[in-house]
């Protein structure tokens, strides 16, 4: 696993959420980020149109990952990393159902489009697992966080989210909306630190919804008449109450401070952005 030396900085006060706790590099802590995308879960027709809109440019739908910073032989390691899939064309969740609908395969090819197939349930492509998750550490400038978490680890703390940093493991391939996902991921690391994080949410399905001037069936069996997901924007909610609560400390100027460590930084890049 890479890691690297970084000093300690100076403290970073906080600003703007609450009577947030002042950030200190401690001997041991875990930085949780997430960049979320403002999804619309008021309702039902506006949550379908903020995913439409957010799949027609390009399929991101957020992110959620880690730092995790500890004292090793006397000099401080960082890991940054994240779980996502190895193909990005696989996250476009919206363009997958629509193709299952019509087609009944995702991504069809020419042949397939001519003969297409009868799918009862296209939305049973959220629940698939894509099998091409693995954790992601870059060495290059990616995508920046709207929001920032850090809380502190005692030694056991530390050593066990490390061990489940490590991307050799076979258990980091899964990757599913409704299971191992970026968040769903983070929200297990912000466990074996001791925090119950809150990142799912649970949003009903229509049984049909218009696209392009037509009604497209998404499911024909009940079971898929609602769907419970770990989402960025939970995430980005909860960080922000812990903060406000004084459980945890706003790092996203420190993050941000990082770029003073240019290519040592280790800053976490999604696939293909």
């Amino acid at each position: 696993m890479a890691c690297l030396g970084l000093v300690a900085a100076s403290p970073i006060r906080t600003q703007g959420v609450g009577d947030a706790l002042e950030f200190r590099e401690t001997p041991y802590f875990l930085v949780m980020l997430v960049h979320a995308t403002g999804l619309d879960y008021q309702d039902q027709p506006r949550l379908v149109r903020s995913l439409y809109k957010s799949q027609m440019k390009g399929g991101f739908l957020g992110h959620s990952w880690v730092v995790l910073s500890g004292i090793e032989g006397g000099r401080r390691q960082v890991v940054e990393a994240g779980l996502t899939p190895r193909d990005l064309e696989s996250v476009q969740f919206f363009r997958g159902v629509l193709d299952l609908a019509e087609y009944g395969y995702v991504n069809p090819a020419a042949e397939q489009k001519r003969n297409p197939r009868y799918e009862p349930d296209p939305i049973s492509y959220l629940w698939r697992d894509l099998g091409n998750g693995h954790l992601r550490m870059e060495s290059q400038g990616g995508l920046e966080p709207t929001f920032a978490a850090k809380v502190d680890l005692d030694p056991g703390q530390y050593r066990r989210i490390k061990a489940r940093l490590d991307p050799t493991l076979p258990s980091h391939k899964t990757f599913q909306v409704t299971g191992q996902q970026c968040s769903s991921f983070v929200a297990e690391l912000a466990a074996l630190a001791g925090v119950n994080l809150q990142h799912q949410v649970t949003i009903p399905i229509p049984r049909e919804v218009e696209y392009s001037g037509k009604k497209v069936r998404l499911w024909s069996d009940p079971k898929y008449s609602s769907i419970t997901f770990s989402s960025p924007d939970a995430v980005e909610a909860d960080l922000k109450r812990l903060v406000a609560s004084g459980r945890a400390a706003n790092a996203l100027s420190w993050y941000h401070s990082a770029a003073q460590y240019s290519e040592a930084s280790m800053r976490h890049v999604l696939a293909g952005r």
